[in-house]
């Protein structure tokens, strides 16, 4: 894919493009909003994000990438939303679950964060490969 090799803007030309071709594709949304949001512009990310969500209500990557946007702003809560929605959609989404721990653990939430950890590990071990163990799970991992 095109923005895995750094070639953003292309990217932007291409996913707009394709939404051009067929307005009520969700996914050139979901895209566009990535890009948004590696620029930092969140407003715009979003706005992509709703688009992807509302073609595709159960698009559960799009709700996973909006929540990972509002956790780069710094709003948890608004997160968590979004990642349980992912999560609720598509429950063997284990990068969803991790992002939802994350959530979780900025919330306060030790408890239910580590059981999120724990579902992502279950459903992909590779996620404790390329994540650190959040620090309230860090005796869960020692145990397994």
């Amino acid at each position: 894919m095109l923005t895995e090799r750094g070639k953003d803007q292309q990217a932007a030309r291409q996913f707009g493009l394709a939404i051009e071709i067929k307005p009520d594709y969700a996914e050139p949304h979901n895209n566009l909003g990535i890009l948004h949001a590696r620029a930092g512009r969140f407003d715009e990310a979003q706005a992509h994000f709703a688009a992807a969500i509302g073609l595709n209500p159960r698009y559960a990557q799009a709700y996973n990438n909006s929540g990972v946007a509002l956790l780069s702003q710094g709003l948890a809560y608004e997160a968590a939303v979004r990642l349980s929605q992912a999560v609720r959609l598509t429950p063997g989404y284990a990068n969803a679950h991790a992002n939802l721990s994350t959530a979780l653990t900025r919330l306060g939430r030790p408890g239910e964060a580590c059981q999120q950890w724990r579902i992502a590990l279950r459903l992909d071990p590779s996620v404790g490969r390329t994540r650190a163990t959040p620090s309230e799970c860090q005796s869960d991992s020692k145990a397994d």
